[in-house]
């Protein structure tokens, strides 16, 4: 094969081996002065082919345990944050009536009714009857006048909405309740306070 076509490591393996022949046989008788030259010349040629073959994977080595080892972590992503639902409201509750199971409501407060001056002037008297609303606390929410005498429904609305009742428990739980109440207007000259309450239904 002709070295031409060699790599270059080949040609230097092939030159080396060679001399390493041309050594080993010795020189010729015509050329006493080869001893001198070619056998340092061998020995440089061996240590290069040493260097050529062995230096590169040691410094490939070197380089791999120089090298720190790179650990890539990925955080774990955050799950997302989930707000509890707001409880759905409560749908409010019927007032109900008396009876059955519905007992009356003990009165804890009661203001009597102001009898106008306008219905003391004209003297007028009679019943006026409301119906009211009381919550599960006890308190009258609402007022409606069923019948009564114009001149001192207003008075009797006032004074029943201030009353205050203990709560109305149906199956031991507190509910609103409607009570209807009656508040009478004497005929004689009133005080202050000369109206009462004639009952409550």
């Amino acid at each position: 094969m002709a070295r031409s076509s060699l790599s270059p490591l080949g040609a230097l393996i092939a030159e080396i081996r060679d001399e390493r022949m041309r050594v080993v046989s010795g020189p010729s008788p015509a050329d006493p002065a080869a001893r001198s030259w070619r056998w340092p010349v061998s020995l440089a040629l061996h240590a290069a082919l040493i260097v050529v073959l062995v230096a590169p994977p040691l410094f490939r080595s070197d380089a791999t345990r120089s090298a720190p080892a790179t650990t890539v972590t990925l955080a774990a992503a955050a799950p997302p944050l989930v707000r509890p639902a707001a409880p759905a409201p409560r749908p409010p509750v019927k007032p109900v009536r008396l009876g059955g199971d519905v007992k009356k409501p003990t009165k804890l407060k009661h203001v009597d009714p102001v009898y106008p001056a306008s219905a003391a002037a004209a003297k007028a008297h009679g019943t006026v009857t409301l119906e009211c609303v009381v919550s599960p606390q006890g308190r009258v929410t609402g007022v409606k006048v069923v019948s009564g005498v114009p001149l001192l429904d207003a008075a009797a609305v006032d004074a029943v909405r201030q009353w205050v009742f203990t709560p109305t428990l149906r199956h031991s739980v507190a509910v609103p309740v409607i009570l209807t109440v009656a508040v009478q207007f004497g005929r004689e000259d009133p005080p202050a306070h000369a109206a009462r309450v004639a009952s409550e239904m």
